[in-house]
């Protein structure tokens, strides 16, 4: 084979390299986080850019929770009373799930997305629904609240008192099958928690002495050994939230949202100070 010829067929294999790369980087671009932002439901880039807001109420919303192929975003909407709302991932799309005379809160999919459980403030417990709204049923039989699944569906992470008053910022952190049963201990003195991409750890917020100044982040194995302290210098606490490939965890500190390495390190700033809470990391493969 002749040199001209070899150097066509280099540069055809080239053409089609760098169109298949291309195209792989179209289909799968960076994913996004969703959090709370002075009241509204706001998405930007894990890397801090391209901030968007979504909705734009005279109530709060809050505590935004994705959908597992990241096209829709449930989220409570504070009318008086919460309700738990659905909306496309671009804010379109806008309806309600639950009724205005109850209280509902913190929604969390199923990995399968047939699923939403959430926090029934009447009950003060936990139940769950299909995502259209119908279905409505409870989980748990006790005081309980901020529900998060398992990746594989079968366990639900959630805080509890045992029937004593409960408050979003105390409590110990539970675990149930999601069929309601197998509910066990898993840490005491713990809320917020947020279980890892792979299913072996889950992160929560512990507090000291005042909600405000004194929270901490901690990780803990799923069968409740190896707990360990994250960091120490996060105020004002809220929800937590895993990067999709498990290396990385958003939060918020002092109205501000950042992200952490899953082992506690290399800070980076998203959302810069201005009532920014509730982060929520888009599942991998799914960026619309």
């Amino acid at each position: 084979m002749n040199t001209s010829t070899l150097s066509a067929l280099a540069a055809l294999v080239a053409i089609v390299l760098g169109s298949a790369v291309g195209s792989g980087t179209t289909r799968s671009p960076s994913t996004k986080i969703a959090f709370s932002c002075t009241g509204d439901i706001c998405t930007v880039n894990a890397d801090g850019s391209a901030r968007r807001r979504l909705t734009y109420d005279k109530w709060i919303d809050s505590y935004p929770a994705w959908s597992p192929d990241g096209r829709k975003l449930a989220f409570t909407g504070n009318l008086g009373r919460n309700v738990i709302y659905v909306m496309n991932g671009d804010g379109t799309g806008r309806r309600r799930l639950t009724p205005r005379r109850g209280s509902d809160a913190f929604p969390a999919w199923s990995p399968d997305g047939r699923t939403i459980a959430f926090d029934n403030d009447v009950s003060g417990e936990i139940d769950l629904m299909s995502p259209d709204g119908t279905g409505r049923r409870r989980l748990t039989t006790q005081s309980a609240s901020l529900p998060t699944w398992s990746p594989d569906g079968k366990r639900i992470a959630f805080v509890s008192r045992d029937g004593r008053k409960l408050a979003l910022t105390s409590g110990d952190i539970y675990v149930i099958d999601a069929d309601g049963s197998g509910r066990r201990l898993l840490t005491r003195d713990a809320t917020f928690p947020a279980w890892s991409p792979d299913g072996r750890r889950i992160a929560f917020i512990r507090n000291k002495l005042r909600w405000s100044k004194y929270v901490s982040i901690w990780v803990i194995n799923a069968d409740g050994s190896g707990e360990h302290l994250l960091r120490s210098d996060s105020e004002e606490g809220g929800g937590l939230s895993w990067s999709p490939d498990g290396t990385r965890i958003a939060f918020t500190s002092d109205s501000a949202i950042y992200t952490t390495n899953a082992d506690g390190g290399e800070l980076r700033e998203v959302a810069r100070v201005g009532d920014n809470h509730d982060p929520a990391w888009q599942p991998a493969g799914s960026a619309r």
